[in-house]
């Protein structure tokens, strides 16, 4: 009982403490800024039309919660801790197996990031500081473009963040019930404990072991349950902690400098090159002018605030370092980790340079209107550029496979190809997700066939054998890449002495000219069921 009554103390006083915050807040300014945020994010929930690899394999693990009712989560190729894959169930249960339902929790935890970003800047700068971090992540065009996605990334860094927050105010119970969360939703929270450690060790009069075994407390209430789903439930046990360690963490790169890759995405944070460089220079500007005002006055709550957010520019450049050094492929996703933690360094930077600028010069003490017009020419910029930054993106990785299959893909889906048989590669684990209602209806998927041999081909056959029923009353589907497997027809031919009849239905017409088209055929196959 004891520990439900710090936990409801501490729920009371943090409600409290975010009240009071906001209300410290120019908060008309704020709504207007939340709007545009909300706005921008709902427009990019539009465009985002066609999922991602791997995000329509997530959204088919977590339709089995959903819709096929699957609690316990047994499937076997899971590779992240449920709670994810849970928050997608829940939305599918409630809007059905669609791609709007497994974006919509992507596009609310984005949402609530705003206010997030917003009280971690207040509490580690000033109300103006807040003011502008709130505007840069309404306006970042690497947040818009990922809130309305099926990754895991956006969830975690909300929970991750605000263990931060609960931190800095004090609630040991809570955040160590906000880490359990971040860590049940993904592993990439572990990159904030030396963060989590400075900040606990800053924001106490005293290094208490109280508060730490507090904060295990809060921990324990979630991971209990966490290792009690991985101990019975999961196929693959703490496979799913360790595996991505082992894969990344003791993988060196092969000397290849990915840090200049990882700039190239990260301009996107603010818009564009120009841009970043501005903030980069206004970031370090600021610690140095923030270091001078220490010497000069030698102030401990300015040291401490100095130690606070150095600590936070230090997990973003040590971020960068580790991510190029280790073997991480250049995936933009990744970068979430850092991205809101850049934009609050931004914010609190171009606050405090602007204030001194002001403070300064005689021209803005004498001529006041020229300050909000200083403000008005920033905030123009950024407003009327992030649509263009927005489609100026890159989709921030090299997904060869994505490219290639996404044309295919929606290509059946828009279509809605009647019930059918698809004989597809392997490079196509996930297509089901766009069929997952309509199995009801005999729509099927039976993968992988391996068209380039001939023991692929005996394969094929003995599964269509095993299909006749089916193969009789549908359309048979190839999904094929010509490039591997051009001779498919020829090899079955060979092995069955019949020419199937085929008709080639579509061709994809991948973004980048090096990656593969696949062709959709429909082939008549009655010749060979005889």
């Amino acid at each position: 009982m004891h520990y439900f009554s710090d936990i409801k103390l501490e729920t009371q006083n943090t409600i409290h403490r975010i009240y009071k915050d906001f209300k410290s807040l120019n908060l008309k300014l704020f709504i207007i800024i939340l709007f545009i945020g909300i706005l921008f994010r709902i427009i990019s929930f539009g465009m985002h039309t066609s999922l991602h690899t791997d995000e329509a394999l997530y959204a088919k693990w977590a339709a089995s919660i959903g819709y096929n009712y699957n609690i316990g989560f047994t499937i076997s190729e899971v590779d992240k801790p449920p709670l994810f894959y849970y928050i997608l169930g829940a939305s599918i249960f409630l809007l059905g197996p669609n791609d709007y339902a497994v974006k919509m929790p992507g596009l609310i935890f984005g949402i609530l990031m705003i206010p997030l970003v917003t009280l971690l800047a207040l509490n580690l700068g000033k109300q103006k500081a807040a003011l502008w971090a709130a505007f840069f992540y309404s306006l970042s065009p690497f947040e818009i473009l990922y809130s309305p996605t099926v990754f895991a990334e956006t969830t975690c860094i909300f929970f991750s963040l605000f263990v931060l927050l609960l931190i800095i105010y004090k609630k040991p119970v809570l955040s160590g019930i906000f880490f359990g969360l971040a860590l049940s939703v993904k592993q990439s929270v572990i990159f904030f404990i030396p963060l989590y450690l400075f900040f606990l060790f800053m924001r106490s009069h005293r290094f208490h072991m109280k508060n730490m075994l507090k904060f295990l407390k809060g921990f324990l209430i979630i991971c209990i349950p966490l290792f009690i789903w991985v101990l019975f439930f999961s196929s693959r046990g703490f496979d799913i902690f360790t595996a991505i360690c082992q894969k990344r963490f003791f993988t060196i790169s092969s000397g290849k400098a990915n840090l200049m890759g990882w700039f190239s995405i990260e301009r996107f944070f603010t818009g564009n090159l120009f841009s970043t460089y501005i903030a980069v220079t206004f970031i370090f500007l600021a610690r140095i002018l923030y270091a001078v005002k220490y010497f000069s006055k030698k102030n401990k709550h300015d040291l401490k605030r100095f130690l606070e957010i150095f600590s936070l520019l230090v997990f973003v450049v040590s971020y960068d370092l580790v991510i190029s050094l280790l073997d991480y492929p250049l995936y933009s996703r990744y970068l979430l980790i850092i991205s809101s933690s850049f934009i609050i360094l931004f914010a609190l930077s171009l606050n405090l340079i602007l204030k001194r600028v002001s403070a300064q010069f005689k021209i803005f003490k004498k001529q006041k209107n020229l300050t909000p017009l200083l403000y008005g020419l920033i905030i123009s910029y950024w407003i009327f550029k992030t649509p263009v930054h927005m489609q100026t993106f890159p989709d921030g990785a090299n997904y060869s496979y994505s490219e290639s299959i996404k044309p295919t893909t929606e290509f059946i889906k828009q279509n809605r190809m009647p019930a059918a048989v698809y004989y597809t590669d392997e490079t196509w684990p996930w297509i089901d997700w766009y069929f997952f209602k309509e199995k009801e209806k005999g729509l099927i998927l039976k993968k992988p066939a391996n068209f380039k041999t001939q023991a692929g081909i005996k394969q094929l056959l003995n599964r269509m054998n095993d299909d006749k029923d089916k193969l009789e009353k549908m359309s048979v589907l190839f999904i094929i890449n010509p490039s591997k497997d051009k001779n498919v027809f020829k090899l079955l031919e060979q092995e069955t002495g019949l020419t199937p009849a085929y008709e080639k239905i579509y061709t994809s017409q991948p973004v980048n000219s090096t990656h593969p088209a696949y062709d959709i055929y429909r082939v008549n196959l009655e010749s060979i069921l005889k």
